[in-house]
């Protein structure tokens, strides 16, 4: 008694199709299969029953008794294994030795379906610069969407990225900061992965906005009563800076 297998999988719904088959390999056998015999995959059960009418004994005969198709989901990562167990009563005697039940059963592993792209970013990007995103996709039939979010709150939310396309970049904007004096904010992305009918999934991950300070230059000393010049070099053309100074740990002029 043994099995055969076959699967087909469907992205779009997460599942496999599933075809057992079971044979029987003997000489010469006369008789029926017994009430009680069956095929089970993935736990879905079925009885089976077949009348044997072999006189070779001079070969190994194979027969087909049993067929059985199901549609099995997947888990939520696309892994999935199920088991098959089938059971032939038969309840006589084979070359002169007495059989009772003859059974077999297996665990199998089904194709991995996949599932969401995963994305990657730098671990951190100054405002007004590029993020580059880098998408890693499942499968090379996926659309994918990113969405920039900030404790929760939605603030960009691209178009669709054509199948096929693994980049996306998008440049930071300093209003994402206003109303706060942080100079660095957390930003969670998210990619979120399509079929062309349907939706698969979403992974995210994390990166830091930093502010930059614009940097300066003046002369190393100068005298008193003199004036001195003061080289901003900004870190962008929308800066603006204020300047403090202080002697002796007294704040002079701001």
């Amino acid at each position: 008694l043994y099995v055969e297998w076959s699967s087909t999988s469907d992205v779009n719904t997460n599942s496999s199709k599933v075809t057992v088959n079971l044979y029987v390999k003997s000489y010469s056998l006369r008789g029926s299969a017994l009430s009680g015999s069956y095929l089970s995959v993935n736990g879905n059960q079925s009885d089976w029953s077949y009348t044997f009418n072999i006189s070779n004994n001079s070969s190994i005969t194979t027969t087909k008794v049993a067929t059985k198709t199901v549609t099995v989901t997947h888990n939520s990562d696309g892994t999935k294994s199920i088991p098959i167990k089938a059971n032939f009563k038969f309840n006589g005697t084979y070359g002169g030795v007495y059989v009772g039940d003859l059974s077999v059963s297996k665990t199998v592993t089904l194709d991995n379906i996949p599932r969401a792209s995963s994305l990657s970013v730098p671990s951190s990007v100054n405002v007004w610069s590029n993020l580059n995103v880098t998408i890693t996709p499942s499968s090379s039939s996926y659309r994918h969407k990113v969405r920039f979010t900030v404790d929760g709150d939605v603030k960009y939310t691209s178009g669709y990225i054509a199948a096929g396309i693994k980049s996306f970049s998008y440049q930071i904007p300093r209003s994402w900061l206003t109303g706060t004096s942080d100079k660095k904010m957390t930003v969670t992305l998210y990619t979120y992965t399509s079929s062309s009918t349907s939706s698969i999934g979403s992974k995210s991950t994390t990166t830091i906005i930093k502010v930059p300070c614009s940097s300066f230059s003046m002369p190393t000393s100068t005298n008193t009563g003199s004036s001195f010049k003061i080289t901003i070099s900004p870190y962008n053309s929308s800066c603006r800076h204020r300047f403090r100074f202080v002697v002796n740990g007294d704040s002079k002029l701001t």
